[in-house]
């Protein structure tokens, strides 16, 4: 779930399955993602361009709707990311493919927080019955607790808690960056020896 927990393996792996309207570039500088372009229109309002012609992963268009949706369920009381949408008290869709963030009080670096924000699909949350989050425990998870279906470069092929998560490259992605990636398989080694092993092996081809 995106909008779940809030730390720093999590949130890595969340950036190849969903995306967020701005992301950080290499040196840290904000970029268009979802958004194209993005401009305060008055000391509490940020209008967003969005990106046209993006799908979801089940093939769903993302529009207005998706954001105004995300943005809600992002500050809702069991999300871990609230902290970087806080400032946000409503959103509102000018058309299909233009929100408004309006915000409890002049925010100039609402901005520096939306890259944190990921983007879900409206219609696939409200279908599986996970518009909320939920801090589910083990046998009780909600649907996007062990389901993903964002707008990312990576979509997921395979998972089993505690054996191994399997992506592979989204063919429909909008974006374009330069790698030799066709499949990546996250593996939990508990035991060093073993691990070691793997890697000298050429099992694994590299460890953390």
């Amino acid at each position: 779930d995106p909008h779940l927990n809030n730390e720093g393996p999590t949130n890595s792996m969340k950036n190849n399955l969903y995306e967020a309207l701005i992301f950080r570039d290499y040196d840290l500088k904000l970029r268009p993602a979802l958004a194209t372009e993005w401009k305060q229109t008055a000391p509490t309002v940020w209008r967003f361009k969005l990106r046209q012609g993006v799908k979801f992963h089940d093939g769903t268009p993302f529009t207005a709707d998706d954001v105004v949706f995300s943005i809600q369920r992002n500050n809702h009381e069991q999300s871990g990311m609230r902290t970087y949408s806080a400032s946000i008290v409503d959103a509102k869709a000018v058309d299909a493919h233009t929100v408004d963030l309006i915000t409890k009080a002049p925010d100039p670096i609402l901005d520096q927080n939306i890259p944190a924000v990921f983007i879900m699909s409206k219609a696939w949350a409200e279908k599986n019955k996970t518009a909320t989050p939920v801090r589910g425990i083990v046998g009780n998870e909600t649907f996007a607790n062990v389901h993903v279906n964002g707008t990312g470069p990576f979509k997921m092929l395979d998972r089993v808690p505690d054996t191994r998560t399997v992506i592979v490259p989204n063919p429909d992605w909008w974006g374009k960056v330069e790698h030799n990636l066709t499949r990546v398989e996250f593996r939990p080694i508990t035991n060093a020896a073993t691990r070691v092993a793997a890697l000298l092996s050429g099992e694994i081809d590299m460890m953390f």
